[in-house]
C-alpha cells in the first residue's frame, strides 16, 4: 500500500488528462483558478503564479501541481473539488473520471454526492443562448461601417479590389524587388501576370480554396497597409448578415487582434464574452461549448490583424497554429496580415489570398461611382492623375483612392502632386468635415497645417 488517501490517488491518476483538458481553451483558467481559491483548495498567490506562465499547458500544469502539493486531501476537500467540476458543463466528464478513480481506490462517494446536490448548473438551454448570440452578431454586422460617413464608398472599394489566390508551392512565395517595384507603380495587372497569380472573385473566396484531407482550412489574407484587409473582413461579415453571400456558415465571428482585451484571451469563451459583454461568463462558456461540440464545421473565424498582436504563446496564436487542440479544426479560419508578419502564416496556410488593390480599370470605375454627380471634378481628377504618375500609381491602394475622393468632394482643397501634399490635404479634409463654421482657431489650424 502506498499510504496515500483514495482522494490523492484519484487526483494523481487523473492529473495528466485534467491538465490536457484544461489547456484546451474550453474552460477559462482564470475562472477555474478562482473556483479553487473560493473552495480553499489553493491560495491566490499560487493561482497568480500559475497564470503568469506562457501557454495554456504550462498554466494548467502549474494550477494542478499547486492543488496536488498544497492540499491535504480528505473526503470534504475532494467533494469541494468535484463541485467545481460539476459547476461547469464542459468539466462534467472529468468529474466522472475522478469519481470512478476515487471508487477504484476504495473511497466512498456518499459525502461527495451529498455535496453535489447544491452544485450550480450551466445554462439549461445553451442552444437558446447561442441563437441569441447569433442574432446579436447579425445586428452588429448590419450596422458595420469603418467611418460614420460615405458607407456607399466603403462598399464600392470592396467591389473593385482585385484578389489573387495562391496554393501549393506558391503559398511560400517570396516576391523579389522587381515585383514590388511593379506593384508600387500601380501596375497591378502586370504584377498578377508576373507573379502567376490566379484571379479570385469575392463570392468564390471560400468555395475555390482547397480543403486538405484533415478538413483543416486556414486562409491567409495578405496585403500592405490600406489595401483593404480589414475592410474586406467587414464586407464578408456584412454580406453574411444580409444573406447575400457565405450562407454556408451558420456563424461568423470577427476577432480584431489589435484589441488588447482580445490579445489577452485565454479561451474561446473569453473572446465571446468580450464581443458581447452583456452576457455572463457562464453563458459565454455555454456558447463556446455549442460551437466546439456541434457547430465547429459550420463556422467562420475572422482574425483581423495578425501583424498587430504580439506573437507570444498566447491562446490566439496557439489556436491559429493548432486549431485541433481546441476543438476548432473543422471550422474555417481566416487571418489577415501585412506581408512583413506573414512568414509563419504562409507555412501554416492551406490557401493564401493576396489583396492586390485596384487595377487601372477598377480604379477608374471606383472613381466614377464614388464621384457620381461631380462630373467636372472627375474629369479634372483623371487629367491630374495623367500628369502625376506617382499619385496615380499610389491610388492602386484603395485607402489612397478614397483619400482622393474625399479631397475632390471637399470644397477649398487642392489635388496633391506629392504624397506629402496628399496627407496634408486629407488632414485638412477631416478638420473641415468636423467643423461647421469658420473661426479664428480654425484659420490658425489650417495655416499651421499648410
Amino acid at each position: 500500500m502506498s499510504g496515500k488517501s483514495p482522494e490523492l490517488l484519484a487526483l494523481e491518476q487523473c492529473l495528466p488528462k485534467t491538465v490536457e483538458f484544461l489547456s484546451g481553451g474550453i474552460v477559462d483558467l482564470r475562472w477555474f483558478g478562482g473556483k479553487l481559491i473560493e473552495s480553499d483548495l489553493i491560495t491566490r498567490q499560487a493561482v497568480d503564479a500559475a497564470l503568469e506562465r506562457q501557454g495554456g499547458m504550462e498554466k494548467a500544469s502549474q494550477l494542478m501541481k499547486a492543488v496536488v502539493t498544497q492540499v491535504t486531501f480528505d473526503d470534504a476537500c475532494f467533494a469541494r473539488f468535484l463541485n467545481i467540476l460539476r459547476s461547469e458543463g464542459a468539466l462534467k466528464a472529468l468529474g466522472k473520471k475522478f469519481t470512478d478513480a476515487y471508487k477504484k481506490h476504495g473511497g466512498s462517494t456518499e459525502h461527495t454526492e451529498q455535496q453535489s446536490a447544491h452544485t450550480p448548473q450551466a445554462p439549461s438551454d445553451a442552444a437558446t443562448v447561442f441563437a441569441e448570440f447569433i442574432e446579436y452578431l447579425r445586428d452588429e454586422y448590419d450596422s458595420l461601417s469603418p467611418t460614420p460617413h460615405e458607407t456607399e464608398i466603403w462598399f464600392a472599394r470592396c467591389r473593385y479590389i482585385k484578389l489573387a489566390l495562391l496554393e501549393g508551392e506558391a503559398l511560400k512565395t517570396q516576391h523579389d524587388n522587381e515585383y514590388f517595384d511593379i506593384v508600387l507603380k500601380g501596375h497591378i495587372e502586370l504584377a498578377m501576370e508576373k507573379g502567376k497569380k490566379v484571379p479570385l472573385e469575392l463570392k468564390d473566396i471560400f468555395s475555390k480554396c482547397k480543403t486538405p484531407k484533415d478538413g483543416r482550412k486556414l486562409l491567409v489574407f495578405e496585403g500592405p497597409p490600406g489595401i483593404g484587409k480589414s475592410t474586406l473582413v467587414l464586407h464578408i461579415c456584412h454580406n453574411w448578415e444580409q444573406k447575400k453571400l457565405f450562407s454556408e456558415f451558420k456563424w461568423v465571428i470577427r476577432v480584431p487582434l489589435r484589441d488588447e482585451a482580445i490579445q489577452n484571451a485565454s479561451c474561446l469563451a473569453d473572446i465571446i464574452h468580450h464581443i458581447i459583454p452583456a452576457r455572463s461568463e457562464e453563458e459565454a462558456r455555454a456558447i463556446a461549448r455549442v460551437i466546439i461540440e456541434s457547430l465547429g464545421s459550420e463556422g467562420l473565424l475572422l482574425f483581423d490583424g495578425w501583424d498587430e498582436h504580439s506573437h507570444r504563446k498566447t491562446f490566439l496564436a496557439e489556436l491559429v497554429r493548432n486549431p485541433k487542440r481546441f476543438g476548432l479544426d473543422l471550422c474555417t479560419i481566416v487571418v489577415t496580415t501585412r506581408p512583413v508578419a506573414a512568414d509563419e502564416l504562409r507555412r501554416l496556410a492551406t490557401s493564401r489570398i493576396e489583396i492586390m488593390g485596384f487595377g487601372n480599370e477598377e480604379r477608374e470605375e471606383f472613381f466614377r461611382e464614388a464621384l457620381a454627380g461631380y462630373e467636372k471634378k472627375l474629369e479634372e481628377l483623371f487629367e491630374h492623375l495623367k500628369k502625376h504618375p506617382l499619385i496615380s500609381g499610389s491610388a492602386y491602394v484603395p485607402l489612397v483612392a478614397a483619400f482622393l475622393v474625399d479631397i475632390v468632394r471637399t470644397p477649398g482643397l487642392s489635388l496633391p502632386v506629392t504624397l506629402h501634399g496628399m496627407y496634408v490635404e486629407i488632414i485638412l479634409c477631416n478638420v473641415l468635415r468636423e467643423t461647421t463654421k469658420s473661426s479664428p482657431e480654425l484659420d490658425i489650424c489650417i495655416r499651421n497645417i499648410n
